[in-house]
Formats: structure tokens, C-alpha cells, sequence
């Protein structure tokens, strides 16, 4: 329990961001989409779902239409984001991005 009368609005400023702190991959995915944005990307769609799951981002950047996977961590890892994809996982984005190309 958060004690939301400790004077000023201190107590309440607290509760608020427990209440409305988004979950970290969240967070991750709404930086990727400013960091594409601020490149001059178009962001084409955010959290499409598909048959077989979610894309996380489709942008455009003049030239190619990219299908990005937001991976966020809260502490440092040796293993780089791609590492972290899956061989189930890569074979179900392969499935979300053809049903994204063909509708």
C-alpha cells in the first residue's frame, strides 16, 4: 500500500506513476517509435495482429517497408537483441509479415 498523504504532491506523484507506468516493453516500444520517427521513418502500423501473433512495429523509410521487433531490457546482457529471437520466433514473424504484405 502507497501512503499518498505525506504532505504536497509528492504522495500522489508517486501513486500516479505506479498506477500509469507502462510494462518495460512498453516503454521500449514507444522509444523505437520516436528513435524511428525522429529518422524520418513513417510508422505504418504499431502493434498489428495477425493469426499467429503481433508485429511491434512496420515503418517505412523511403525506400524498404521494416518489420521491427522491440526487444528492451532493464539490466545490461552479453547477448544482443537478435540473439533473442528464436527460431519459433523468427519462423512466427516470417508468418506475421507475409499475412501483414498480403492483406
Amino acid at each position: 500500500m502507497v501512503n499518498v498523504s505525506s504532505g504536497g504532491t509528492g504522495g500522489i506523484n508517486r501513486l500516479l506513476t505506479l498506477i500509469f507506468k507502462p510494462p518495460l516493453g512498453v516503454w521500449g516500444e514507444w522509444v523505437a517509435l520516436r528513435y524511428l520517427r525522429r529518422q524520418g521513418w513513417d510508422i505504418v502500423a504499431r502493434n498489428w495482429k495477425g493469426k499467429r501473433g503481433e508485429l511491434d512495429l512496420v515503418a517505412f523509410d523511403d525506400q524498404f517497408l521494416v518489420f521491427v521487433e522491440v526487444k528492451t531490457r532493464q539490466v545490461p546482457s552479453p547477448l544482443t537483441p537478435e540473439d533473442q529471437i528464436t527460431k519459433k520466433k523468427e519462423m512466427m514473424l516470417d508468418s506475421l509479415i507475409s499475412e501483414f504484405t498480403m492483406r
